[in-house]
């Protein structure tokens, strides 16, 4: 009977070990295939096109061109385009509401 025991605890003990060696060595397969994912991702080059808007209104819009240089943890992106800031408009409405204003200001000095 002990030497039942001996013999399965000795077969566990293998069998654990060769499982832990099966699993070292599936992570150092995910390691190398991630090494190698990263490798080519980084070839990779792509255009990168930002939007800024301010309550809902397009303001300005940049479009540039990315990639990875060798050995650099982030992206280095090279302006392509990009739409000027609009400088506020002088309309009509802006206008009237500034002649407003200004006949407001007059009030109150004259009063």
């Amino acid at each position: 009977m002990r030497k039942a025991l001996t013999v399965l605890s000795l077969l566990a003990g293998l069998a654990a070990t060769g499982q832990a060696q099966d699993n070292a060595a599936k992570a150092a397969a995910i390691k190398n295939s991630v090494g190698a994912n990263q490798a080519r991702l980084r070839k990779y080059q792509w255009i990168q096109t930002t939007k800024m808007s301010v309550d809902g209104e397009l303001k300005q819009t940049t479009v540039a061109s990315c990639l990875y240089p060798a050995g650099a943890p982030k992206p280095a992106c090279t302006e392509i385009s990009s739409t000027p800031t609009e400088q506020p408009s002088g309309g009509p409405i802006r206008k009237k509401k500034m002649a407003e204003a200004i006949a407001g200001m007059r009030r109150s000095w004259t009063a």
